[in-house]
């Protein structure tokens, strides 16, 4: 069974790897470049996008869950696989609601595409915060509590990770995982002093860089008369799916790690 453990935990590192060498499934930049020489006459969507969006990146930082999520989020972990279910289940429900998620926001996406909805800073704000709570969601799946501050940091790589467009910008934050993996496994810091040990306005601002382009570009696609809807749907579908799937696989192989140190401490004892 270990060894079972072994090669699963090193399918789930690869399939991450992949990433880094995986281009854009969707690329926007001609239409971003096009489209936001128009809106910045009316907009300075450069300056003003990303400094709201590392506004909410820090806040997602700093604030704690209500309890109320808390709760909800746990109730989705009950009724997708119950309280006891194998990896092979939770890797099952964990696929399918990675899925639906997709398809709910590609959905939505483009119907405000059919709709003629304007590109708006607190439309872009909540399709970032709607992901942000669906990675939790992911990470409860696996038995993960994702409010402490390390944790958090962890959710924003993996939005980095998800949103990156050059080959850099991904090994930075895949580079960013892993370090973060590694401290949230072997620190002993409490949560006050984890809350200080990063340098949260300054993770919050180089994320919020990242992100912007291929955000407000998918935002401003949905606004493109006749082809907004079928942009809008697969722009929004596909980042929210690399985000969703490398949640599935960080929190996948993380929840396989703490299996194989617990049945290594029985074999010990």
């Amino acid at each position: 069974m270990s060894k079972s453990i072994d090669k699963q935990i090193t399918q789930l590192s690869h399939q991450l790897k992949r990433y880094i060498n995986r281009q854009s499934n969707f690329n926007l930049t001609g239409v971003f470049n096009n489209v936001t020489n128009k809106v910045d006459s009316k907009w300075d969507v450069s300056s003003k996008v990303e400094n709201a969006l590392a506004d909410f990146l820090l806040k997602s930082l700093k604030e704690h869950r209500l309890l109320k999520d808390r709760k909800r989020h746990l109730n989705m972990v009950e009724k997708s696989i119950g309280v006891a279910a194998t990896h092979e289940e939770r890797q099952k429900a964990v696929r399918s609601f990675v899925l639906k998620g997709t398809l709910i926001s590609s959905a939505q996406a483009g119907g405000a595409a059919i709709a003629g909805a304007p590109f708006t800073l607190i439309e872009t704000i909540n399709s970032l915060n709607d992901l942000w709570d669906k990675l939790e969601i992911v990470a409860c799946m696996y038995g993960i509590e994702p409010y402490s501050p390390l944790e958090k940091v962890l959710i924003l790589h993996i939005l980095t990770f998800g949103f990156a467009e050059t080959k850099d910008e991904k090994v930075q934050a895949y580079k960013a995982i892993v370090e973060t993996e590694l401290l949230i496994e072997t620190s002993t810091l409490s949560l006050k002093e984890q809350s200080h040990y990063f340098d949260s306005e300054s993770l919050s601002k180089n994320a919020s860089h990242i992100i912007l382009k291929p955000l407000v570009t998918k935002k401003i696609s949905q606004t493109i008369p006749l082809i907004g809807f079928g942009l809008g749907s697969l722009s929004n579908g596909t980042m929210f799916q690399n985000c969703l799937r490398i949640a599935h696989l960080i929190y996948a192989r993380r929840y396989l790690v703490q299996i194989q140190k617990q049945k290594s401490g029985i074999m010990q004892k």
